[in-house]
């Protein structure tokens, strides 16, 4: 009895389960396409991260941006594939963001804002998004903007007249070769 009662405390420790420093994770709100939301990081000491979530389909070219609106934050952001329970058992990270976009008037500083551009989403299913105060100095609430867009894609009227055009170049390649 005593050897099982062991392996189960090794397996529930292996796990994550009971860990002193896992958090639970608490969602703000779902991401809907083209709605943008505030967030608020207020404790950057305890979880330092707001959690959100959003739904997309395999081949969705998605964009995902994060504005600061307090010169003081510094944010970067992780993709999750499905929903995550507490820290210690987050799934591995599908993307990351930080810095990507150009400072906006009046929030010049160290860092810019993230962006992840033209994602294309590999599985179909739910993604949470973890914004963080990479700068972690300050102990006030710090406040950003989270918006998703649809990515853009080539329309399909562009494809088909890059492809008349390779197969004309094509043509007109073969008929050169054949004049000469």
């Amino acid at each position: 009895m005593k050897l099982k009662s062991c392996v189960l405390a090794m397996m529930l420790f292996a796990a994550g389960i009971g860990s002193a420093n896992a958090v639970p994770v608490v969602y703000q709100g779902e991401l809907v396409y083209g709605m943008t939301k505030t967030g608020s990081i207020t404790d950057p000491f305890a979880t330092g991260t707001d959690w959100w979530f959003f739904h997309a389909n395999t081949g969705d070219v998605i964009t995902l941006t994060v504005n600061r609106l307090d010169p003081a934050l510094n944010p970067s952001f992780s993709v999750y594939f499905g929903l995550q329970n507490d820290t210690d058992l987050l799934s591995p990270v599908v993307a990351f963001a930080d810095d990507e976009l150009q400072e906006l008037p009046g929030m010049e500083g160290l860092f810019a804002d993230p962006q992840l551009e033209s994602f294309s989403v590999s599985k179909t299913g739910t993604y949470s998004v973890a914004v963080n105060n990479e700068s972690q100095d300050q102990n006030e609430p710090l406040d950003y903007q989270i918006e998703l867009s649809e990515g853009e894609v080539p329309a399909p009227a562009t494809l088909a007249l890059l492809g008349i055009a390779a197969i004309g170049m094509r043509v007109s390649r073969r008929k050169s070769n054949a004049t000469v």
